[in-house]
């Protein structure tokens, strides 16, 4: 099954820290994902960049990426005090059906 990110919601940058984390998250929108083991890839990935950042500016919050069993991906300080204290969210769909269908998807 492939998957897709369509609209990724970011939030006003509170420091440099996130302004690199907004572009490097941004660059995902209108992504097509090959299967879920890439989307795994891709969480991954993103939460190693998350870790550097928090490595790279230790007089920062720390951020940390969570996930949700429908996919729904944000980042958000590692202690929360605010529910809605995100530095970015976006969901990943999967691909329900492809136009023009192939003739395999009639049978």
């Amino acid at each position: 099954m492939q998957f897709f990110i369509q609209d990724i919601r970011t939030w006003g940058p509170a420091n440099a820290k996130c302004r690199e984390l907004h572009t490097h998250v941004l660059q995902y929108t209108n992504t097509l994902i090959a299967d879920l083991s890439a989307v795994h890839r891709l969480l991954d990935e993103i939460r190693a960049k998350v870790d550097d950042l928090n490595r790279a500016h230790p007089r920062t919050k720390p951020l940390a990426v969570s996930t949700t069993r429908d996919l729904y991906v944000c980042c958000h300080p590692a202690e929360r005090r605010i529910a809605d204290d995100y530095v970015f969210a976006f969901h990943i769909h999967p691909v329900v059906s492809l136009y023009p269908p192939t003739s395999d998807s009639h049978e």
